[in-house]
This record gives structure tokens, C-alpha cells and sequence, in this order.
């Protein structure tokens, strides 16, 4: 099942995971496996381990890899693209992904042609390159919407969503988040059915209320009152189900609403919270936004030596990874702040034309993203479905 945290910025860590790899370690074991459990495996550990999962799914590729095993080559290239890129594997994820659709498209499999073409889209979003995200998620709900499967098509809903708030359209992103919110609260869609997509709702709703705060000052307290109800019961929901890898988003998200809110120590206890269970979970393409957070609490609370120390990290992320986004921008107008207060006039200049650099490129980067959406890739019913949406947020009936 294809995950998309609504903040979602990867990366590959510097730090070790494990003195060896899991191939090594499985090494022997691996041979004693029948070929099916290799993939269950793997299917099993692509979120909780990923490593190993890798593992599990790199041997089980070798066996599979004969001409005339369509249906299990395609299962392979798909899970190591959708592995590889859990571990932050860029490159590696979308060679595999398009060997997915080679085969799908050679097997003249429309059905998972589509599939593949999905996970590129989210593949493509985790790189930001949210113009090809968008253009795969166009095509994909296309495909969808012909078969009518409200399921699916609430699932790109959210994918567009998530676009959507990443270039600033905050107000849509939160329509298409209580629109697909609506399917789950009037049973259109069953919550326990499918709990992973009704928690990715429940996180992107009570994200776009904590975007959109910044943007409407007088009705700050109400947005960020609504973005604690759906997180908190996002919070308390995922841990239910004992999902850990979302509950760890959850938690972070918590601490930020907190933050806003200027409630600085509980801000702290949460994302302190959301660093543990993310580096138990080796979720690691998190931990930069976890630490931007971190210093920026500890920025707030004069705290200036805690907060470079925090800052500094998500530098080094960013920097060593290339794992920038424009959601990270903030990283390096706090770090020339801080050294400001420490009177460090250079570094904190040096900072400061980094921020410029970067706010010139997100505004190229907006600007593509948003001529996209409307001109190079028109499609009607989506910017129907926007027009609908907007006059809905008029009525203030979705932002209650």
C-alpha cells in the first residue's frame, strides 16, 4: 500500500542504520526461503525496515527474473521502486518504477500500467518535482474516474491535495481533504477497510488547517483549534491500529500545531516524541522537518546554542542529500537569525543569501508548478472540481 505523508521530504541518512547490512545478515538465510515468502517478506518490511525489505525483494527479483514471469517480475520492480524509494534511493526508485511500466506496457496491462504510473507520481512528489507528479496523477485519475472506483479516485484526490499545498493553494488542498474526509464520515468508504487512506485524510485535513492558519490572522486560533481535533484523533486512531509509521507524522504535526500556537514546551515533548519513534522506525527522509521544528522551538525560547545545534542538522540533510524543499526554507532564515543574536554578522550574512537563493528558486518552481495545473495541463473535470470547491469555500461550508 502506497503511503503519502503529507510532509513528506527524503533523503538517505549519514546515520548507520546497522553495523551490517541486512544482506549480509540474511545472506544464508535467504537461500532457505521459498521464492513467495521472499516477497511477503518484503511486502511486510517495506515500511518497518526497508533494508531489509531491499533484501528480501532484490532475492526474490533474481529468482523471478525469466522472460515468461510477467505477473512476478512486475510485483518485484514495483515493490523495490516503492522500496527504494521509502529509503531515499531516488535514482534507483524511478529506474524501477519504469521497469514496471515497460513491462506493464509490454503485457498490454492497462490495469497495472496505471498502478506503476500512480507511484511514479508519488515518486516524483517526494523529489518535488510536483509538475510530473501532477501530470501522472492527472492521467491516473482519468483512468480511474472511467472505472468509477470512488476509492481510488479519493486516493489521487489526496495526491492533488497534497500538490495543492505544497504550492500554496491551501484553501483547495483543504476542500479535497474534507471532500474525501465526507466518503469516510458517511460511510461511502469504510474506515476500517481502508484505515491507511482514512489516516492519510485525517492527516492531511489537519495539516491544511495548520498551513492555512498563517494565512487568515484573525481566524488563526479557530484554524489551528480545527487542525488539533483532526490531528488528535489522527493521533489517537493510528495508535489504535498500532501504526507507528503514521502515529510518528502525527506526533510531529502535533508538536508544530503547538508550536503556532506558542505552547513551546508541549511543542518540544512532541517532537521529541516524533524524533524517537521515526529513528526506531528508521524513517530518516522525516528528520530534517523534525529537526527544523526542533530548532525553531528552541529559537522561540532564546534558546540560540539548542536551536544552531537542531538547525545545523536539517543543514546538513539538505545539504548532504539534496533533500531541500521549499518547506525547509525556513532552516536558513533562522539559522542567519540566530547567529545574529550571537553577533556573528558573516555566518549569519552567509545564511541569509542562502535564503534569498532559495526563496528566487521556489518562486521559479511555484510559478511552473501553477502554470502547469491550469495551461500545460488542463483537465476540465479537475478544474471544474476547483471552481466547485472554491465557491464552496465562500460558504465557509468545508471550513467550519
Amino acid at each position: 500500500m502506497n503511503r503519502l505523508y503529507t510532509s513528506l521530504v527524503f533523503f538517505i541518512s549519514f546515520l548507520c542504520v546497522s553495523a551490517q547490512s541486512p544482506e549480509a545478515i540474511e545472506k544464508d538465510s535467504l537461500r532457505q526461503l521459498a521464492t513467495d515468502s521472499l516477497y511477503q517478506l518484503a511486502l511486510e518490511n517495506r515500511y518497518k525496515n526497508p533494508l531489509r525489505a531491499n533484501a528480501y525483494i532484490t532475492s526474490y527479483y533474481k529468482r523471478v527474473n525469466r522472460k515468461d514471469a510477467y505477473p512476478e517480475k512486475y510485483k518485484a520492480t514495483y515493490l523495490k521502486a516503492e522500496i527504494y524509494n521509502v529509503l531515499g534511493q531516488k535514482d534507483s526508485a524511478y529506474f524501477f518504477v519504469d521497469e514496471s511500466l515497460q513491462l506493464a506496457t509490454q503485457a498490454n496491462d492497462e490495469e497495472n500500467y496505471y498502478h506503476s504510473l500512480r507511484l511514479k507520481g508519488s515518486i516524483s512528489f517526494t523529489y518535488h518535482d510536483h509538475a510530473s507528479a501532477l501530470t501522472y496523477y492527472t492521467k491516473v485519475y482519468e483512468y480511474y474516474k472511467k472505472l468509477n472506483d470512488v476509492a481510488r479516485l479519493a486516493k489521487i484526490r489526496h495526491s492533488m491535495a497534497l500538490i495543492e499545498n505544497q504550492i500554496g493553494r491551501r484553501k483547495q488542498a483543504l476542500m479535497k481533504a474534507k471532500e474525501n474526509l465526507h466518503l469516510y464520515n458517511e460511510g461511502i468508504l469504510d474506515k476500517q477497510a481502508h484505515v491507511t487512506e482514512y489516516l492519510n485524510v485525517l492527516l492531511s485535513v489537519s495539516n491544511s488547517y495548520t498551513t492555512i492558519a498563517d494565512d487568515f490572522t484573525e481566524e488563526r486560533t479557530k484554524y489551528l483549534d480545527s487542525a488539533m481535533t483532526y490531528n488528535t484523533l489522527g493521533l489517537q486512531t493510528s495508535y489504535e491500529v498500532n501504526d507507528l509509521e503514521i502515529h510518528s507524522i502525527f506526533l510531529l504535526v502535533q508538536g508544530i500545531i503547538y508550536q503556532k500556537k506558542g505552547a513551546f514546551s508541549q511543542a518540544l515533548t512532541y517532537l521529541n516524541d516524533s524524533e524517537k519513534l521515526i529513528l526506531k522506525l528508521s524513517m530518516y527522509n522525516q528528520l530534517s522537518v523534525v529537526y527544523l521544528h526542533q530548532g525553531k522551538n528552541y529559537f522561540f525560547q532564546n534558546e540560540i546554542d539548542n536551536a544552531l545545534r537542531y538547525l545545523h542538522k536539517a543543514d546538513s540533510i539538505i545539504t548532504k542529500d539534496d533533500a531541500y524543499s521549499h518547506n525547509l526554507q525556513e532552516t536558513y532564515s533562522l539559522l542567519a537569525k540566530s547567529y545574529e543574536k550571537k553577533k556573528d554578522v558573516n555566518t549569519a550574512s552567509t545564511y541569509w543569501n542562502i535564503f534569498q537563493k532559495k526563496n528566487k528558486e521556489n518562486e521559479v518552481l511555484m510559478r511552473k508548478v501553477s502554470e502547469n495545473l491550469y495551461k500545460k495541463y488542463y483537465v476540465p473535470s479537475f478544474v471544474n472540481k476547483i471552481e466547485l470547491l472554491e465557491k464552496e469555500a465562500k460558504n465557509k461550508q468545508f471550513l467550519s
